[in-house]
C-alpha cells in the first residue's frame, strides 16, 4: 500500500510537471522534469529539528485557522497511554513525519499512515533530527549515536559515545556534516541526569572529529548553528558556549551570572539579529513555583551578555524570536512556568524586546493543580506504561518551546494538555477570523484561543 501510494505521488508529479510543456517541447519538457526532480532532491526538509529549520522558532506560515478537530490523530495500538513520546515530529521534504516513542521511531505519512517502526538500538528520550536522507539521534542505555535511512528505515552506522547518557529529552543535531550530540550521564548533586561531555560526529560515518566538557552538565542539549563554522548550546545553569563545529574548539564561553547553583531545562534560540537567546533559572533556583526565572539575549560574535531580565516565575522552556502581533519591534518570546508538584502553578506568556529586553505583552493563563500536582495523562496512564514496561510518568517541563507563525501568533503547549495560541492585545486582533471563543487576560488586554488537546496522541 505504501508503495503504491508513493508510485501514485510520484506518477501524478511527473503529470503535473509535463502538463506545462507545449506541443514541440519534448526537449524542453524534459530538462525541466529533470530540474524539478532535482530540485525535489536538494530541497530542504520542512521541519527537521524539534524548532523547525529557522532556528529562531519564527515560521512564515500560519496554520489553518480552526484547530479544534485535527485532520487525522494516532495513538498507541494498545491505547493513549501505553506510549511516552519524546516532543513532536520531525518532517521531511516530502511531507512525512517521524516520531520517537518510547518503543521506537514511527514514520507516517502526511495522512496519518505508518510506514515503518525503527527499533532504537538502547532506551532513549531524544528527539531525532534530519539531515539529508538521515534520521540522526541517540541511545541513553547504552550511550549510542546512530543514523537511519529516512527512506527505507534501516540503521546505516552507530557509534558508542558512553556506557549512559542522560534520560532527559535531548534534541542533537546536524549541520556541515557534523553532527552534535551529548553523551555521559552527569551525577550532578543537585540533580542525576542530563549529560558531562558534547561530542562532534561525521554525518557519513558516525566516526567521532571531536568531544568537549562544558563547565556544568548539558540538559534537552539543542545545538543551534549560526553559521557553517560553529555551534552554539548551553548548560543547566544558563551558561552558554560556543565552539568550531569542525574541531569543536572553545571559541568563547559565558558562565550564568548569579547562578551556577540553579538549574533549568530549558535553553537557547536564535535571533535574526546576531544575537542568541537564553531561558533558564536565577540563583539558586531549581526551576520550582515561587522562585525566579531569568531571561538572556548573548551576542553572538563575542558570547558579551546584552541584556538580563529576572522573571517572576521559573523559565523552563526555549524562547522564539520573531515578529508577534501588536507590535513592529522584534521580539523575543518567553514561556515562563513552574515544574509540576505544586498546586495552582502560574504559567504565562511573555513577550519581550529582543533588542533591550523591554516587556511588549503579556498573557497569564489560568492556574493549574491537577491530582497529585502532576502533568495531564502521567496518572492516568500510569498503570498502562507500568505494564508496558516503559517510563511510568513523563513529568514534563510546564511548557513546551513556543513557535511564532506568520501572522505574529504564539503557540505554546502546557502540561494541562491544552495549546494556547497567543494573538497578542485585543485590539490587534480580527475576531471575525476566528473559530474559537477568545480568552482574555483582563490584566493585560492580551487575548488567546485555548484548545484542549489532551496528551499521548499524535494530532
Amino acid at each position: 500500500m505504501v508503495a503504491r501510494r508513493f508510485l501514485v505521488a510520484l506518477a501524478t508529479f511527473a503529470l503535473a510537471t509535463s502538463e506545462d510543456c507545449q506541443e514541440g517541447e519534448q526537449g524542453t519538457c524534459s530538462t525541466h522534469l529533470l530540474q524539478a526532480q532535482a530540485d525535489r532532491r536538494t530541497a530542504p526538509h520542512h521541519w527537521p529539528t524539534f524548532r523547525g529549520r529557522s532556528q529562531t522558532a519564527a515560521v512564515g506560515q500560519a496554520p489553518p485557522r480552526d484547530l479544534s478537530t485535527p485532520s487525522w490523530s494516532w495513538q498507541h495500538p494498545r491505547g493513549q497511554f501505553h506510549t511516552i513520546m519524546s516532543g513532536g515530529p520531525v518532517i521531511d521534504k516530502d511531507s512525512n513525519l517521524y516520531l520517537q516513542t518510547a518503543q521506537g521511531i514511527r514514520k507516517f505519512t502526511s495522512a496519518g499512515q505508518e510506514v515503518w517502526i525503527f527499533e532504537t538500538p538502547g532506551l532513549t528520550n531524544n528527539e531525532p533530527s534530519l539531515y539529508g536522507n538521515l534520521l540522526l539521534s541517540s541511545t541513553k542505555l547504552p550511550g549510542l549515536a546512530y543514523a537511519v535511512d529516512r527512506n527505507s528505515g534501516k540503521e546505516l552506522w552507530r557509534t558508542f559515545l558512553a556506557d549512559t547518557s542522560g534520560g532527559d529529552c535531548g534534541y542533537p543535531a546536524a549541520h556541515n556534516g557534523v553532527f552534535v550530540v551529548g553523551a555521559s550521564t552527569g551525577n550532578d548533586t543537585r540533580i542525576s541526569g542530563g549529560n558531562t561531555k558534547v561530542f562532534g560526529l561525521d554525518t557519513n560515518t558516525g566516526k567521532q572529529l571531536w568531544e568537549y566538557d562544558p563547565d556544568h552538565v548539558v540538559w534537552n542539549l539543542s545545538p543551534l548553528f549560526p553559521d557553517d563554522e560553529s555551534v552554539v548550546f548551553m548548560d543547566f545553569t544558563g551558561g552558554m558556549y560556543k565552539l568550531s563545529l569542525t574541531t569543536g574548539q572553545e571559541l568563547w564561553k559565558t558562565p550564568a551570572p548569579n547562578s551556577d547553583p540553579s538549574f533549568s531545562d530549558g535553553g537557547p534560540t536564535l535571533g535574526q539579529n546576531g544575537k542568541v537567546y537564553a531561558c533558564s533559572n536565577y540563583g539558586v533556583a531549581m526551576g520550582q513555583e515561587g522562585s525566579l526565572g531569568v531571561a538572556r539575549a548573548f551576542d553572538l560574535s563575542s558570547g558579551q551578555i546584552v541584556w538580563e531580565k529576572i522573571l517572576s516565575s521559573p523559565c523552563n522552556s526555549f524562547p522564539a524570536v520573531g515578529n508577534v502581533r501588536g507590535s513592529d519591534r522584534l521580539a523575543a518570546v518567553f514561556l515562563p512556568g513552574p515544574f509540576d508538584g505544586s498546586p495552582n502553578e502560574e504559567g504565562s506568556v511573555l513577550a519581550l524586546d529582543a533588542e533591550t529586553g523591554e516587556e511588549i505583552w503579556k498573557f497569564n493563563t489560568e492556574n493549574y493543580t491537577s491530582p497529585l500536582n502532576q502533568a495531564a495523562g502521567d496518572l492516568e496512564g500510569f498503570a498502562d506504561r507500568t505494564t508496558e514496561g516503559i517510563q511510568a510518568i513523563c513529568a514534563p517541563a510546564h511548557w513546551s518551546a513556543p513557535t511564532i507563525d506568520g501572522s505574529g501568533t504564539v503557540y505554546g503547549l502546557r502540561m494541562n494538555g491544552k495549546l494556547y495560541a497567543v494573538h497578542g492585545p485585543q485590539d490587534t486582533v480580527d475576531t471575525k477570523e476566528l473559530k474559537t471563543a477568545l480568552v482574555l487576560d483582563s490584566s493585560t488586554g492580551v487575548v488567546a484561543e485555548v484548545y484542549q488537546i489532551g496528551s499521548a496522541s499524535l494530532h
